[in-house]
């Protein structure tokens, strides 16, 4: 239970840590074109311009993002070995 606790509160920590990267330092090209990428991928599409969707239609992709990565932190957690456990014996 200990092991779950810390795996949940090591996630917690990652996502805050993540919600607060673009405050901590400048981001390079690389990582600015990354992040459009992964937007374009989740449906947004910058060519349309400011049509009177703008906001909506990158949230809507900003959300499925973040539901992509609370997924996968998920999966990750749940393959992670225990921290602390004792190892089993197979005799």
């Amino acid at each position: 239970m200990k092991a779950y606790i810390a795996v949940l509160m090591m996630i917690a920590a990652i996502v805050g840590q993540s919600a607060f990267a673009q405050s901590a330092a400048p981001l390079t090209r690389a990582q600015v074109r990354d992040e459009l990428m992964r937007l374009e991928a989740a449906g947004y599409d910058p060519a349309k311009g400011d049509d009177g969707e703008y906001p909506a239609d990158i949230q809507a992709a900003q959300a499925r993002l973040a539901e992509q990565d609370r997924a996968r932190m998920a999966a990750a957690a749940a393959h992670a070995p225990a921290a602390g456990m004792p190892a089993q014996n197979s005799n």
